[in-house]
């Protein structure tokens, strides 16, 4: 594996549960605008987002409560937030060249989770507070772990050459397997020590895990060899199903709640990119257009992806606001 493919992966940024209800997909939704310079990435269950906020063109750290957004401080240039708990504590990096894992807590003061890597990053937390962190042992071997409590003395080795992306309750960890240039491999790893494979979607050669949920059901995509023509999977726990598209060629898939609701973006038969909406549990359900289920808040804006929902069903999406052309970040949530 290449130098750079290692760093660009490091630091560019299955139990089947039934859940508690039945779910039902809603057919509009309210949009709250998280404001200029917003790149945030997951949402939780209380309706806060974590990202970046991208002011100055420098990169900070950032939580958004109720739609206003708060800073994380740290001692560095930049810095970055990938994952955040029900409780409100975000893990992300902080830069210093090579980037450095790190932790906000609820009242945003920084615990450094880096082991002395050649460069880390903590990219997801669950509501036990235990972490996901790759770090980069040289310049060619990325390594994940699992960090009970997200102390970086208590490091739980899941392999070489992965990047783990999300993190459930049951401490399951979603990954992607980057031992071979174009043939990544999303796989599953449980804290027994099991390592599985997902394998691709029929006619591509790889794969990349996003999320996963409670029951360790995991979203990705599948691709070609150079990630041009993709679709989304959803992994059920026995095989890989295609999410579908909005009728165009490529989409993929980016979130999954408890109720196997999947969001991620796809192309409509013009080719543009929209995010959807589908319910894997629905009989004869598809890949639904959200940019067709605003309500009147929505209205101007033009909606390019969707990249996390929670248990209540609202969407982190990016997209563009009433004049303005850079891209944004805005909450979703059923209005029906």
């Amino acid at each position: 594996m290449s130098s750079s493919t290692i760093r660009q992966a490091a630091f560019g940024v299955a139990l089947c549960v039934a859940a508690p209800a039945l779910w039902a997909l809603p057919t509009l939704y309210h949009l709250q605008d998280l404001g200029a310079n917003s790149e945030a990435v997951r949402i939780n269950a209380k309706g806060q987002a974590a990202g970046t906020d991208t002011t100055g063109g420098q990169h900070h750290a950032a939580i958004w409560t109720d739609g206003v957004m708060s800073r994380l401080g740290h001692p560095h240039t930049e810095g970055d937030a990938y994952g955040l708990n029900t409780a409100g504590v975000v893990v992300g990096v902080a830069s210093t060249g090579y980037g450095e894992a790190s932790l906000w807590t609820r009242s945003g003061n920084l615990k450094n989770l880096d082991r002395g890597f050649a460069g880390s990053e903590a990219t997801a937390i669950n509501d036990k507070r235990d972490c996901v962190i790759n770090g980069a042992v040289d310049a060619e071997t990325l390594v994940a772990y699992l960090a009970p409590g997200c102390h970086p003395s208590n490091l739980v080795q899941i392999g070489a050459y992965l990047r783990g992306v999300a993190i459930n309750a049951n401490d399951q960890v979603a990954l992607t397997d980057q031992a071979f240039d174009d043939r990544h491999r999303a796989d599953l790893y449980t804290n027994d020590g099991l390592l599985q494979d997902l394998g691709v979607l029929t006619g591509y050669s790889q794969s990349f895990a996003s999320d996963l949920n409670f029951g360790g059901h995991v979203v990705g995509t599948s691709s070609d060899g150079v990630y041009d023509l993709r679709e989304g999977f959803f992994w059920n726990g026995r095989k890989l199903l295609k999410v579908g598209t909005l009728g165009g060629k490529r989409s993929e898939a980016r979130g999954v709640n408890v109720y196997d609701v999947v969001v991620g973006s796809a192309q409509t038969r013009k080719g543009a990119w929209h995010p959807f909406v589908r319910d894997m549990r629905a009989v004869d359900s598809r890949a639904e257009d959200l940019q067709t289920m605003l309500d009147s808040s929505g209205a101007g804006w033009s909606l390019t992806e969707a990249l996390s929902i929670n248990k209540s069903g609202q969407i982190l999406v990016h997209g563009t606001a009433p004049g303005d052309s850079n891209p944004r970040s805005a909450i979703l949530t059923p209005v029906d």
